[in-house]
């Protein structure tokens, strides 16, 4: 976990010095944006009842818990991994694949493509095999169009994802 941490520190940090438009993501004007944005909350909403599915359907079965032993580690582990899995994913695929799709195919096959890579990368993920592809390609395509929505900002796409994170962190280890 900790070599996890320090090479995703920084890979982050090497992105932000190398890229001056990262700065903007923080703006004020796509918070207020993403605060009135009814796709963002309708696609939280449907991604963490999906989750709640696999959770009742699936768990029961295996055995995911990392078996922490205070509740203040769950809570610095959750927050540091989704912190960083969000950032580093949403930057890998709506931020370089998605744009360099873009290059060569439409708006909509570039989304589908990027989001078939993002459920492959997945297979050995939470939830994993089969039904881990579909999840997470089907949450590929939806951040593809939330990235896309707000012209490739990756805040919005960012914060889904470190939401979506913690959902899993919590149903897995709880």
């Amino acid at each position: 976990m900790i070599i996890f941490l320090l090479t995703s520190i920084v890979e982050i940090s090497y992105f932000l010095k190398k890229n001056d438009k990262f700065k903007h993501i923080f703006s004020k004007k796509i918070l207020t944006n993403l605060y009135k944005d009814s796709f963002f909350y309708i696609s939280l909403i449907i991604s963490i009842v999906a989750l709640l599915c696999w959770r009742y359907f699936e768990i029961p079965n295996k055995d995911y818990n990392l078996h922490l032993n205070s509740w203040l580690e769950k809570i610095f582990l959750a927050f540091s991994f989704a912190f960083f899995n969000a950032f580093l994913e949403e930057v890998i695929f709506r931020k370089y694949f998605l744009k360099s799709f873009l290059n060569f195919f439409t708006q909509n096959i570039s989304i589908i493509n990027q989001a078939i890579l993002f459920g492959l990368i997945h297979y050995n993920g939470i939830p994993s095999g089969l039904l881990g592809i579909t999840l997470a390609s089907i949450y590929g395509f939806i951040m593809g169009k939330l990235s896309m929505k707000y012209n490739g900002n990756l805040l919005p796409p960012i914060i889904h994802h470190f939401i979506i994170d913690i959902v899993v962190f919590i149903l897995t280890n709880v």
